[in-house]
């Protein structure tokens, strides 16, 4: 089960699922506080019955803790949830690969121009089942504000180039709950909220 820009609402619960994903933009604010109670928030929804046995999180453009005090975050969260940046995680069989940045947008977090990405999403593996990006790739899924598309042309050219049978990612809110499919690839923009932050839409769950 898949979802992202929560924006530190806790109002929804994760459905019946083995892995749970979180694409980004788990803070409003991007407070290591507001951290602490998601990661409270979740270890409790992983205990409960029929709850995620593993948990991903890539983080998103507002989750400044995650950038600033790393360490710390970490600890808030432990061992049983992976946080991914720039790294690939392999769970029974099936390999994650997540990364946190998008491109320039204001003065957020997690950002470089596209030629930083191209380097950084080399380490991409070749072949991956679920992609976990906090932003969408170049003309899918991808409106910006005024409805042109404002995805990752480096992102794009990266998974050209790879075998990927799922990609999540989130950011670009006016996509929201969307699905599509080019190639061999799913694509799932699974954000929670729409461009006025009022949340729409629950976690989506796909198989691998």
């Amino acid at each position: 089960a898949a979802i992202s820009d929560t924006h530190g609402r806790r109002s929804w619960s994760i459905p019946a699922c083995d892995v749970f994903i979180h694409a980004g933009d788990i803070t409003g604010w991007g407070l290591l506080e507001e951290t602490a109670q998601f990661a409270d928030w979740l270890r409790e929804q992983m205990k409960s019955e029929p709850g995620p046995r593993h948990a991903i999180i890539v983080a998103g453009n507002h989750d400044e803790c995650f950038e600033s005090t790393p360490d710390k975050v970490r600890e808030l969260f432990g061992d049983s949830i992976h946080i991914l940046q720039d790294q690939s995680l392999v769970i029974d069989g099936v390999t994650f690969y997540g990364s946190p940045w998008t491109p320039p947008f204001m003065n957020w977090h997690f950002m470089a121009e596209e030629n930083r990405l191209a380097e950084l999403y080399k380490q991409i593996p070749e072949e991956v089942d679920v992609l976990i990006t906090h932003g969408p790739p170049r003309g899918i899924l991808d409106p910006g504000w005024t409805g042109t598309p404002v995805g990752s042309t480096a992102l794009a050219e990266a998974i050209a180039h790879r075998r990927v049978r799922h990609h999540v990612f989130g950011h670009l809110h006016g996509a929201g709950g969307g699905i599509a499919q080019q190639g061999q690839t799913t694509y799932y923009n699974v954000a929670a909220c729409d461009e006025k932050y009022i949340f729409r839409n629950e976690p989506r769950v796909f198989e691998v």
